[in-house]
């Protein structure tokens, strides 16, 4: 009897080990689906980094410049978080944002005054709602729990950005 109870004990140990191991192997080799989340929230940062430089800039209105200047800091941790997670994996993040939104820095750098002011505000709370896509598809479908927790992370502050950003393109209007 003291022979089959120490046997399940082994048993039980050796089969929380292996469940343990298993979750462990689905954060070190991320799904097809969490590997896309990885390069367009790559994307997704790179291009609120670069829009927001130009609006820290150009932005006529102190608000404007204000919200350039704070997404910039906050992407800026958001993306340098996001590529140790994908270093860890050996996956490649773009380090320059999609061609879309490196054509509407180009565009938004030949404006001024308050036409940039309203374009660069505008395309913030357009890019801020995909972005909340994202993340929430991450962070309730997202099979690497690292990164679901990287999504759940970053969600409330993507929130906050385009509730800004409808606030201050509410003002500009």
């Amino acid at each position: 009897m003291k022979k089959s109870f120490i046997g399940m004990l082994c048993l039980f140990a050796v089969v929380g080990f292996l469940a343990c191991e298993k979750e462990d192997d689905r954060d070190n080799d991320p799904s097809k689906f969490d590997r896309d989340f990885i390069i367009q929230a790559s994307y997704a940062n790179n291009a609120e980094i670069a829009a927001g430089a130009v609006a820290a800039v150009k932005g006529s209105d102190t608000s404007v410049r204000n919200y350039g200047t704070h997404m910039v800091t906050d992407h800026t941790t958001a993306q340098a978080e996001l590529e140790t997670l994908a270093d860890k994996w050996g996956i490649d993040t773009p380090v320059t944002p999609d061609s879309m939104h490196i054509v509407l820095v180009q565009r938004l750098s030949t404006l001024q005054g308050r036409t940039f002011d309203t374009a660069y505000i505008r395309s913030q709370v357009i890019d801020h709602i995909a972005a909340i896509e994202l993340f929430q598809r991450e962070a309730t479908a997202g099979e690497n729990r690292k990164l679901r927790a990287y999504a759940n992370k970053y969600l409330p502050h993507i929130r906050m950005h385009k509730v800004r950003a409808d606030s201050i393109l509410a003002r500009l209007q």
